[in-house]
């Protein structure tokens, strides 16, 4: 078995280094990934907030996923999850890693874009948007 092969297989249940829920799904940090096509990546298309977590407990929550919307509308992209689904998956990520401080991310991008968005896209696009946390 190659190198690369076995330490991608040894990560499958590795969460010592982190969680991230990507594409709708729990995964260890080190399989996370976002495809070179999204917007994101390729165009900077994208906002973020990062919450601390100190002795198991995150510091005004609520208020850093406010923030985060704030965010999202002022890119005018479109979060499709409750502030309570959204705050439950970070939860979820602290808990799979095991970690009790540490700093917790939420990403949106744009998304890739599909060939049937117009070439010249209006102020309202919205896209398909992908979380990261």
């Amino acid at each position: 078995m190659s190198t690369a092969r076995y330490s991608m297989l040894s990560q499958v249940d590795d969460w010592s280094s982190g969680a991230a829920w990507v594409d709708g799904k729990f995964v260890p940090a080190g399989l996370a990934a976002v495809s070179v096509f999204d917007w994101g990546f390729t165009r900077s298309d994208v906002t973020y907030d990062v919450v601390h977590v100190w002795r198991g407990q995150f510091f005004r929550l609520a208020d850093h996923i406010s923030r985060f919307r704030r965010s999202v509308a002022g890119l005018r992209m479109e979060l499709r999850l409750s502030d309570i689904e959204l705050s439950e998956i970070l939860h979820g990520c602290v808990r799979r890693s095991g970690l009790r401080d540490a700093y917790v991310a939420m990403i949106l991008t744009r998304g890739e874009p599909n060939p049937k968005w117009p070439k010249r896209l209006p102020s309202a696009f919205k896209g398909s948007n992908k979380l990261v946390c």
